[in-house]
This record gives structure tokens, C-alpha cells and sequence, in this order.
């Protein structure tokens, strides 16, 4: 669903932009096309969680999902994502990529 709003696209073959919902990540549905764990990359954190991404909140899902040293699951330690850079969205981020001709816009259904 966020995907057909707004999302980052490129000409070129560098960077590789892929959008990975956050909910389809947290319910494990495509966790498995996160890259390997020692691959740097960056998030982009929808508006709806950058409240309490900010706050550390421990139940915050982003955090859990990939700053965590220890499985959810099966409480065994584990090797966090290389995460090297945390985009927020808001406005002025879309309207500042939509300058740089980086933003397509979905008209849902």
C-alpha cells in the first residue's frame, strides 16, 4: 500500500533502490530479500513510525527488526543488518528527491 503512493526510483544502475514494505518485513513475508547481514544499505522510515523510531521505544518494529542482537524468536544472538543510514519521510523529503527527478507517484487503483 505505501509503495503505490510514493517511491524512489533511478535510471541508472547505481544505487539499487528495491522497496521492501515495512509491514510485509515485520510479518517475515519478504524478510528474506533483505540483503546479507554484512551489506551496507539504508531505510527509509514511513511518517506513520518516525515518532516512535525517534523515541527507541524497545517495541518499536524497526528496531526490532534490524538493530537487534538477540532473535525475537528464539532468543539466540544474532549479527545486526549493516543499516549505515535512517531516511525519515516527510513532505520536504519527497518534494527535495521529486527535484532531482528521483519520485513517481502511484494513483492507487
Amino acid at each position: 500500500q505505501q509503495f503505490n503512493h510514493k517511491h524512489l526510483h533511478t535510471d541508472d544502475a547505481t544505487p539499487i533502490i528495491v522497496n521492501l514494505p515495512l509491514e510485509t518485513l515485520t510479518s517475515g513475508e519478504r524478510s528474506c530479500e533483505l540483503p546479507p547481514r554484512h551489506v551496507e544499505f539504508a531505510i527509509l522510515v514511513p511518517s506513520t513510525y518516525t515518532e516512535v523510531f525517534l523515541s527507541r521505544n524497545p517495541e518499536c518494529s524497526i528496531h526490532s527488526l534490524f538493530f537487534a542482537s538477540k532473535s525475537s524468536a528464539t532468543q539466540q544472538s544474532r549479527k545486526p543488518w549493516l543499516v549505515r543510514q535512517v531516511i525519515l519521510e516527510n513532505e520536504n523529503l519527497w518534494n527535495e528527491v521529486g527535484l532531482l527527478n528521483n519520485v513517481k507517484c502511484s494513483i492507487d487503483g
